[in-house]
């Protein structure tokens, strides 16, 4: 990815700000995210970073901003994870709720909410998609993808991460309306 990251740097005038380095951060992401699962064996690498902020850095379209609102009046949390591998798994959510709301409505429309108890945090991201209704289970199958150019592997990416980091996801669609939500246990100090 530095290579990649090199090349285009030198060759496409202001790289940083073009949609080639926003592709580029993805791989390198996903590239992340997947070395972290290859590595499921070993422990995780857990430290703490703000949900909020981890929510709208992991964003993966510069083109728009997420709407990302906590669910009361509600201050900022911290949650205890392995960055890598909960990076992978957001990036994952939202360009699935990207790509279908695009395909919906021809703009990435979503909205993210959070919120917590005492005990856990819980992130909901709701989108418009084409179609009625479906469950977790009917679209969790590798190659199962409506998509183009996509082989159907975000979402058993999805899963395996949350399996991986201890999170509970379930994911439906009713009345045009996708709704991912994952929830976690809040460390304890």
């Amino acid at each position: 990815v530095g290579w990649i990251r090199l090349a285009a740097d030198s060759e496409i005038k202001s790289f940083g700000t073009s949609k080639t380095n926003d592709a580029v951060r993805k791989l390198q992401r996903r590239i992340d995210g997947l070395v972290a699962i290859i590595k499921s064996g070993e422990e995780l690498n857990l430290h703490r970073l703000s949900l909020p902020h981890a929510l709208t850095e992991n964003w993966p379209d510069t083109g728009t901003l997420p709407a990302v609102t906590p669910s009361a009046d509600e201050d900022a949390i911290d949650i205890e994870t392995d960055e890598g591998l909960f990076s992978m798994l957001l990036s994952n959510v939202f360009q699935n709720a990207i790509d279908a709301s695009i395909d919906a409505t021809g703009e990435a429309v979503a909205q993210v909410t959070w919120g917590y108890t005492d005990q856990s945090y819980w992130v909901r991201v709701a989108n418009p998609f084409k179609g009625d209704r479906f469950a977790l289970a009917d679209v969790l199958d590798v190659g199962s993808s409506s998509k183009m150019a996509h082989q159907g592997q975000g979402l058993s990416l999805i899963k395996t991460a949350a399996d991986r980091l201890g999170l509970a996801i379930t994911l439906e669609g009713i009345s045009g309306t996708a709704s991912f939500s994952l929830s976690g246990q809040r460390p304890h100090d």
